[in-house]
């Protein structure tokens, strides 16, 4: 929150400044005033003001009451006079352009002697109040010594008349100045790194690029200062207008990056079903195997593939089990489950815990399906 000055702290302040200075800052906060005043009053008529009027063209629509000076006595003084008769510090001199007479009054009688409403006037003096405490950072700002390089600044165009001047009175720069700068030379910056990307370019994809609606152009350019380039496309991926662009060294859109994401899921999908397939072939004769073998079971009522003791399954599948321990990083997630469900079996067969044998050899198929492990005899 800005500090708020005392008139006694404003006046100590500003009697350390030049003559330059003083005059400077007070115009300012004058024309300021003029403009806020003006402004309030386009609002409340539903006067459309552009930021390229001047004070004069807006104040060509307002046909009451304008600003046209605002006198100041100095600290401790009253040396002016409101209409009704009170002394003053600060006089409003304002005029009737219907009437074409001027009148000096106090803030009190503003809208007591004229037409215009309370709620008016209190804008009106909000946005004063608003422009003192400009003035009072800027003082604050010149009691601590903070002034501000504009050398680093300089190359930029545009840069605002007023804050020129100010720089070169030795007059400290407001932050909403600041960042407007700031904001000026990002732009700055980023125009002439466009410019250096798009200078780097062929020929041909620069004429491709001119060619191309602003929009495009401004998402192109985004995609090549954050180097967000796809260099190659999947195999058997056709499309003319991406190989076009790949061919000028120019980044993808996302709409392009979106069909190459969708063929990708094509492929991968399809890939999947074909492994899918391979699977449930390489299975089958297993499959049919161990029902019968299951039937069996049923049918006599024991089921000795079911039956295995800890010490023969060591015996039986430890190779294979080593096997896959070695390259169980390679294990896909749903493998890698299996894997851990299969330790937690041979743990509980271990402790004397059922065990599901059938299960057991399965999964192991699966495993050294994907790792491309030679199987003991007994998976078989």
């Amino acid at each position: 929150m800005a500090k708020i000055l005392t008139e006694r702290e404003v006046s100590e302040i500003m009697s350390q400044l030049s003559v330059e200075q003083r005059k400077f800052i007070l115009e300012n906060s004058k024309q300021s005033k003029k403009a806020k005043w003006l402004e309030v009053l386009a609002i409340f008529k539903g006067i459309d003001i552009q930021n390229t009027m001047t004070l004069e063209e807006v104040e060509s629509y307002i046909d009451d009451w304008v600003l046209v000076d605002i006198l100041d006595s100095g600290y401790g003084n009253k040396n002016y006079q409101c209409e009704c008769g009170n002394p003053l510090r600060y006089q409003y001199i304002v005029m009737n352009k219907k009437k074409q007479m001027t009148f000096g009054f106090g803030k009190t009688c503003l809208s007591n002697h004229t037409n215009l409403s309370t709620e008016l006037v209190k804008d009106i003096l909000n946005g004063f109040h608003k422009i003192d405490l400009e003035r009072d950072e800027i003082l604050l700002k010149v009691f601590k010594g903070e002034l501000f390089n504009l050398k680093p600044y300089l190359n930029l165009e545009n840069i605002p008349q007023v804050i020129i001047e100010q720089v070169n009175l030795g007059l400290p720069l407001l932050n909403k100045q600041i960042y407007q700068l700031e904001e000026m030379k990002q732009e700055y910056d980023k125009r002439k790194c466009h410019e250096r990307i798009l200078d780097g370019l062929k020929s041909e994809a620069r004429l491709a690029f001119e060619g191309f609606p602003k929009p495009v152009q401004q998402e192109m350019l985004r995609k090549m200062v954050n180097n967000e380039y796809i260099r190659n496309v999947p195999t058997g991926f056709q499309d003319d207008e991406i190989e076009w662009l790949l061919s000028l060294g120019l980044p993808l859109l996302e709409k392009h990056q979106r069909k190459i994401f969708t063929y990708y899921q094509k492929q991968k999908l399809e890939k999947e079903m074909q492994q899918q397939l391979e699977l449930e072939e390489y299975y089958a004769p297993y499959r049919e195997k161990n029902i019968t073998r299951i039937n069996s079971g049923i049918a006599t009522h024991i089921s000795p593939i079911s039956v295995i003791d800890y010490q023969t399954l060591k015996e039986r599948h430890s190779t294979t089990l080593k096997a896959i321990h070695a390259h169980q990083d390679r294990l896909s997630t749903g493998n890698k489950k299996e894997w851990e469900r299969i330790i937690s079996m041979i743990r509980q067969l271990k402790e004397g815990g059922e065990f599901d044998y059938s299960s057991f050899k399965l999964n192991i198929n699966m495993i050294c399906f994907q790792l491309h492990i030679e199987r003991d005899y007994y998976l078989y």
